[in-house]
């Protein structure tokens, strides 16, 4: 498959952070449009987060599992939000709803990000 160095040096231990590395690899070797599969909300986020880093024209997410499967435009997500708000949805995220912590000060998700 070519030079996997690159990606080799990281310790990454988290899969959510090290699918992007992979991404990013991907883009060094001109591939600019990619897609992945995931069922963690996580690696949504975290990609939205880091779209405009990666340097790439789409990314799409395949996520979700039966009747809840869906196939997300993180690309569109991300120009819509632009670059600061999509980098703010990861600490928005880590605070507000990621695995461990489902409410912010008794607020959810929507009503914490609209205020």
């Amino acid at each position: 498959m070519g030079d996997i160095e690159s990606i080799q040096l990281y310790t990454h231990e988290e899969a959510d952070t090290r699918i992007l590395l992979h991404v990013a690899h991907c883009a060094k070797r001109g591939i600019m449009k990619v897609a992945i599969r995931t069922v963690d909300a996580d690696v949504v986020i975290i990609s939205v987060g880091h779209f405009f880093d990666l340097h790439i024209e789409e990314l799409w997410i395949s996520f979700g599992v039966g009747n809840q499967f869906n196939h997300i435009p993180v690309h569109a997500i991300a120009n819509s939000l632009q670059a600061e708000k999509s980098k703010a949805m990861m600490m928005f995220h880590a605070i507000s709803g990621c695995d461990t912590i489902s409410s912010f000060l008794g607020k959810g998700k929507k009503s914490a990000w609209s205020a």
